[in-house]
């Protein structure tokens, strides 16, 4: 009963708002715009309203590089573009800052251990052990996480990468029997990429870590655009504080990098 519309004269001033960005991403993949409010003056006071971006017009100053579909941005080609929007008539307070990046045109080599040798996170060609969260959004952590498929190979994707935390603390590893630990990486930019391991005590408390960088210069070598296989001896890692059964009860494995902000990862597992 009594359903309808009605323009009321207490609401006035809309002020819409949306988070700024400044992100790459592959061509082809998708950027969601979210966060979008408005504020609105009520009878006098202020009063903040959370809603789908969707109710904001959103247009792109590139359209070769960035199409926008409703609330979904289509990353098709290289290079930047801007994306900005309106509510009505009154300009939006944000924008999107979009860099198309060029992604890989062949998926990481194919592993070739034995499943009776190898303790799997991700990887197509063997049985993945439990992962609690592929990305904790731990404080100050402003990483994205996706996917990108390749050829019709689907590949994790982490995107505003700065570093990320893959959690499996529910059910800890025991990898004490593996002699290396391996992840192909993929970023079209950036110089360094880190991998740092967490380990819990039996009563699951953190018992320490160990940390790798790993960049031009290092064995093995990790170089932007392509494929970085990192192969890594377990006995490369130094865990303080000092712990002979870390590798018992390993729960976290963190990535990171300083400049690599676009990142593709595949094949993460240790071997023997």
């Amino acid at each position: 009963d009594e359903i309808k519309f009605a323009k009321m004269g207490n609401i006035a001033n809309p002020r819409p708002e949306m988070p700024s960005s400044d992100k790459d991403y592959f061509v082809g993949s998708s950027a969601n715009i979210t966060g979008a409010f408005t504020i609105f003056e009520v009878d006098g006071y202020d009063m903040l309203i959370d809603h789908m971006a969707g109710y904001f017009d959103f247009v792109s100053d590139n359209s070769s590089v960035a199409l926008v579909d409703r609330n979904e941005i289509k990353i098709i080609g290289l290079g930047q573009a801007t994306v900005t929007g309106t509510l009505g008539d009154t300009p939006v307070d944000g924008e999107v800052i979009l860099r198309g990046q060029l992604p890989p045109t062949v998926i990481a080599p194919s592993p070739t251990h034995l499943p009776a040798d190898v303790i799997s996170l991700y990887s197509s060609t063997y049985y993945d052990v439990p992962v609690d969260s592929w990305n904790t959004h731990w404080d100050w952590s402003t990483t994205e996480d996706g996917f990108y498929t390749i050829n019709g190979h689907e590949t994790r994707m982490y995107s505003a990468f700065n570093f990320v935390g893959i959690q499996f603390k529910a059910s800890p590893l025991n990898v004490s029997e593996m002699t290396h630990f391996h992840i192909d990486v993929y970023t079209p930019a950036g110089t360094d990429f880190i991998i740092k391991f967490n380990t819990f005590s039996e009563a699951n408390g953190y018992a320490g870590f160990a940390e790798l960088a790993f960049d031009a210069t290092t064995d093995p070598v990790f170089n932007a655009g392509g494929w970085s296989s990192l192969d890594i001896p377990l006995s490369n890692f130094v865990f303080a504080p000092a712990n002979d059964a870390a590798w018992d009860r390993i729960g976290e494995l963190v990535i990171s990098s300083t400049d690599s902000k676009l990142v593709l990862v595949d094949n993460i597992y240790w071997h023997k």
